[in-house]
C-alpha cells in the first residue's frame, strides 16, 4: 500500500475570503490540464504512483 502526506493548511473564514490565485495570462473560461503545468514526465509518473490523480496535479502545480 502505497502511502502519502499531502500537506494541508487551516484557514479561519476572514483570510479565506481574502484569497487570490493570480491568473495570469490565462482567458476565463480556459480549460487547464496536466499538459498546462511544468511538471516533467518523470515528477508526473512518480506523482501518479504515489495516487496523484490529473486533478491532484493541476492543483499541485498552480498551489
Amino acid at each position: 500500500m502505497s502511502e502519502y502526506q499531502l500537506d494541508t493548511r487551516e484557514y479561519d473564514s476572514a483570510e479565506a475570503d481574502t484569497m487570490s490565485a493570480p491568473t495570469g495570462e490565462i482567458e476565463e473560461y480556459t480549460q487547464i490540464t496536466v499538459k498546462d503545468t511544468g511538471w516533467s514526465e518523470e515528477e508526473k509518473e512518480r506523482m501518479k504512483r504515489f495516487g496523484y490523480d490529473g486533478l491532484d496535479v493541476v492543483r499541485a502545480w498552480y498551489s
